[in-house]
């Protein structure tokens, strides 16, 4: 997989969204991820939404494994990472 690092901008901007949802009593009801969104990634039209980061987290590594044909045991620290930066919180 191919990535880059996150960058803080985006970073803060994802922490504040969060924080503004807090103070506004919006939190999110689900997480999702899109893999184009990833670098190296951008022509693949895969997306979830779920209710828990855990869940998104699962069904982005089948996604990975039938997909791309990766094995996420072998994701590094810093891939994890900056997946991370990538699910959102959303309403639905």
């Amino acid at each position: 997989m191919r990535y880059r690092s996150p960058n803080s901008p985006n970073v803060a901007k994802c922490v504040m969204i969060m924080l503004y949802q807090m103070w506004e009593g919006t939190m999110a009801d689900a997480f999702t991820y899109a893999c184009r969104d990833c670098e190296g990634m951008e022509a693949c039209p895969a997306s979830v939404t779920a209710e828990t980061e855990e869940e998104v987290w699962r069904l982005m590594q089948l996604h990975a494994q039938v997909a791309h044909n990766e094995d996420p045991a072998e994701w590094t620290r810093e891939t994890r990472d900056y997946l991370a930066t990538l699910i959102r919180p959303v309403s639905v």
